[in-house]
């Protein structure tokens, strides 16, 4: 009898990175490489949240914010969140939440390294004055250097013409 191969086990959290790395992957080569539509579109679901935190962990790994934490932030105040897609993939993000001005004192004042918190935060509303927090802004990895510095120059520039200073 001929021996068993044998058999290895994986860790889950292993083959899901794979999995999403696989994703990713072919999502960045079936972008043309001059964009056919590019959309800056508000998020719309917890899918939209999912890509983002996606994104942020690719930049900043375990310092990210979690999809826990995110989708709390995204349920309170639903219009602070922006996607850029490309031909429909989203490719960067821009999130931004509305704090309470003794807050924004508190963390200038003594300078503390406290994370927002979802009592600190106010849903955005026109006319509202506001103080901004920007949580975070990123293009996904795998981009060529020019297309990502044109991408994050989209995010600023759709952000800057959808809340004028």
């Amino acid at each position: 009898m001929p021996p068993r191969p044998e058999r290895g086990f994986y860790d889950k959290d292993d083959v899901d990175k794979l999995a999403e790395a696989m994703q990713e992957f072919i999502e960045l080569h079936a972008m043309t490489s001059k964009a056919d539509k590019i959309e800056f579109v508000q998020v719309q679901n917890e899918s939209d949240i999912k890509a983002t935190v996606q994104i942020a962990r690719q930049l900043l790994g375990d310092n990210a914010y979690g999809l826990e934490k995110r989708m709390a932030w995204f349920n309170k105040a639903p219009k602070g969140d922006y996607v850029l897609k490309h031909n429909g993939i989203i490719i960067g993000y821009f999130s931004m939440q509305a704090m309470k001005p003794e807050t924004v004192k508190h963390i200038f004042d003594r300078k503390s390294g406290r994370s927002i918190q979802l009592e600190d935060m106010e849903p955005i509303a026109p006319g509202k004055p506001l103080d901004i927090h920007v949580s975070g802004i990123g293009v996904k990895k795998g981009i060529s250097l020019t297309d990502t510095r044109d991408y994050g120059k989209d995010l600023l520039r759709q952000h800057y013409a959808q809340f004028p200073h």
